[in-house]
């Protein structure tokens, strides 16, 4: 009984002095407000904006509604939601569809946080947000061939 209370007062103890050890900086992380301030900063937001470029597939993924691409793999059923898209038997609730229009407005919002919080006080900066305008201008672009109409998201949401 005597080894209960003393290990619980112990544990107890431990407990209550451990706060601020637990407190510590995350390293490698940057918050948005001290993000945006350098040059290299403004390089590092276009590096992310043109990676975002590869994750959507527009040009797969739009040969795959003509008759030059016939998707498949070892067997019938593998890529489901590309064969779905390529039969055109595919609804709203097709993943693919909806990877692609997501993967395209993540883009869009990478553009928008560059050209919002930059400030255009050096050349790269300048330059960095006219990329970043253009690709924006490329993400509409595919977004509005491939489905009319879309929201138009201009400034960070």
């Amino acid at each position: 009984m005597k080894f209960q209370i003393i290990s619980l007062f112990t544990i107890l103890l431990c407990l209550g002095s451990c706060s601020d050890w637990l407190d510590t900086e995350q390293k490698g992380v940057t918050a948005q407000d001290n993000f945006y301030q350098t040059d290299a900063d403004a390089l590092a937001a276009v590096y992310a904006i043109y990676d975002s470029l590869q994750q959507g597939e527009p040009f797969l993924f739009k040969n795959f509604m003509t008759n030059e691409v016939y998707t498949g793999g070892g067997a019938r059923g593998d890529n489901f939601g590309y064969e779905e898209i390529n039969e055109f038997r595919h609804g709203t609730s097709n993943p693919k569809i909806k990877d692609h229009f997501s993967s395209i407005y993540k883009g869009i919002y990478l553009c928008n946080l560059a050209i919002d919080r930059l400030a255009d006080d050096t050349e790269t900066k300048r330059q960095v947000i006219a990329e970043a305008k253009t690709i924006r201008a490329y993400y509409y672009l595919e977004l509005v061939s491939l489905w009319g109409r879309v929201p138009l998201v201009l400034e960070e949401l």
